[in-house]
């Protein structure tokens, strides 16, 4: 089944002392695979992949927590990003994961996208369930989390303030999702 499909994937940041400096396997040799980032070491890296190289003129941070909210914006916004928004279909991973099964991204754009219309595919969480002060607790384990973590605090008791829920149904990860590019 051949789709006006492409993946991504991306990093931010320094090469030094960053376990996301890494390049996965190339998820499908049919579909285009762009690998966005602001690091030209990375972008040498590239050349000797499949991957299409794309150089994203942000300025490097050591900082992780800058690092990672660069790489928020291309997953949340590939609308933004000349190589992407013409495609009908876009599944982001995390440059972390292991490879991706283009046939199950197939099968699930036509079972969602193509016969039910759904917008966005995300993954469930695996390991923090329905409790949004869970996922808080969680993320302080990690240090580019911690030095923000009066800010994601403030942030939470202002939403909850605001009438939203800090327990809800299904809780996501967004390390792989799929997107419908076509969708209103």
């Amino acid at each position: 089944m051949s789709l006006d499909l492409a993946f991504y994937t991306c990093f931010y940041g320094a090469n030094r002392k960053n376990s996301a400096f890494i390049i996965p396997e190339v998820p499908s040799l049919i579909y285009k695979c762009y690998y966005f980032t602001n690091n030209q070491t990375m972008i040498e890296k590239i050349k000797n992949t499949t991957w299409i190289g794309v150089y994203d003129d942000k300025p490097i941070s050591t900082n992780l927590t800058e690092s990672a909210m660069m790489a928020k914006h291309i997953k949340a916004c590939p609308n933004e990003y000349d190589e992407l928004k013409h495609y009908s279909y876009l599944c982001y991973l995390d440059n972390k994961l292991k490879k991706v099964n283009e046939v199950f991204v197939e099968d699930f754009i036509h079972k969602y996208f193509i016969e039910q219309n759904y917008a966005l595919l995300i993954r469930k969480h695996w390991g923090v369930f329905n409790k949004v002060w869970d996922e808080y607790a969680a993320a302080m384990y990690q240090k580019r989390y911690r030095v923000e973590a009066h800010n994601y605090k403030r942030y939470i008791k202002d939403q909850i303030n605001k009438g939203l829920k800090d327990v809800v149904e299904n809780h996501c990860a967004t390390g792989f999702s799929i997107r419908n590019m076509k969708h209103p």
